[in-house]
């Protein structure tokens, strides 16, 4: 019972604070927009596969032991391949525990140090079944 009345008061006094903040102004919501546009289109941190000056450019979050994210991945590539006009962009996302993290990482260092390299190591790890590291 206690636990329920402690929870009671702190979404009570959430809402009592969401309530009392502003609003964003439009030029704010603009400036906002703006920021994550540019940090998942323009972020030369985060690799990309495909066109140079795409006509589509979509955004894949991924995590190196998702056996979803192992299926979707490849199909990616395949649309790459098959339309000219179209870029991916790869955010590694770990969610899976530290082997994902470790993977992240290497993915990451890969792109900023030998980015001609990144693909085939992308390739090979999501092939793999799950990292062993970790």
């Amino acid at each position: 019972m206690k636990y329920m009345i402690v929870l009671l008061l702190a979404l009570f006094s959430t809402l009592s604070i969401a309530q009392e903040t502003a609003p964003f102004t439009p030029d704010q919501e603009k400036q906002i927009e703006n920021l994550i546009h540019a940090a998942l289109f323009n972020d030369p941190a985060s690799p990309r596969i495909g066109a140079k000056h795409p006509k589509l450019t979509l955004v894949n979050f991924t995590d190196y032991n998702c056996p979803y994210c192992k299926q979707l991945d490849p199909m990616l590539e395949k649309i790459v391949q098959k339309y000219p006009d179209v870029a991916v962009i790869i955010k590694p996302l770990p969610f899976k525990g530290e082997s994902s993290v470790l993977a992240a990482r290497i993915a990451l260092t890969t792109w900023r140090e030998h980015p001609q390299q990144f693909l085939a190591l992308h390739e090979k790890t999501h092939a793999k079944a799950r990292l062993p590291y970790g």
